[in-house]
């Protein structure tokens, strides 16, 4: 069967990046991975660059294809978090962070195509993430007292986050206690009760 050396080549560039980032990620680390020789890398990206956007086209449309599925598959709010947070948490597993965020803390030093295809993958998730939330605010699922759009940017960011800290702390389980705080911060705010009315007594 023969091996189609361009998905091999990002496959193997993505599990790198993800793991090192990418100003530490050099061609010669891709050659002796995939186990050509470097110049023959230059066949399939010409630059560094190239290598780069197509790494984050293709995980943003990877990504963004299944959060579709999420929508589609399901209804309720907060299954539609989790499915979300576990998108994140089964690269924590392997010991590789998001592939946009590991990007974005190298953001100065990237180059612009590179940028601007980080930008899109995190403009996709805000806008996700509002959709789902305005939905869930409608059906009294989500406090309805924060901004849709305020709420998905505020739950990318503690999710990404959260990543780099566990990553840090090599432990997954510390990514689960944030989600499950992040999670109990979007349910409604209980109800202040009101308080008896006082009986006058004569």
């Amino acid at each position: 069967m023969q091996i189609d050396m361009r998905a091999s080549l990002l496959s193997e560039a993505e599990r790198i990046v993800r793991r090192v980032g990418y100003a530490a990620f050099s061609y010669a680390d891709l050659a002796e991975c995939v186990g050509i020789r470097k110049p023959s890398i230059h066949h399939h990206f010409r630059a560094k660059e190239d290598l780069g956007a197509a790494l984050v086209d293709a995980y943003t449309n990877r990504f963004t294809g299944c959060l579709s599925d999420i929508a589609d598959e399901t209804e309720n709010t907060f299954e539609r978090f989790d499915r979300y947070t576990e998108l994140y948490r089964a690269g924590l597993k392997a010991g590789e962070g998001c592939l946009c965020g590991v990007l974005a803390s190298e953001i100065a030093g990237l180059p612009e195509r590179v940028k601007a295809g980080v930008r899109r993958f995190f403009e996709a998730n805000v806008k996700w993430l509002t959709t789902i939330f305005a939905q869930g605010q409608a059906t009294g699922e989500i406090r309805a007292d924060v901004n849709a759009r305020s709420q998905g940017t505020a739950v990318l960011a503690g999710l990404e986050g959260a990543m780099l800290v566990s990553l840090a702390l090599g432990s997954v389980n510390d990514f689960d206690a944030a989600t499950e705080a992040i999670r109990a911060g979007l349910k409604p705010l209980p109800k202040a009760k009101t308080p008896r009315p006082s009986v006058a007594h004569n």
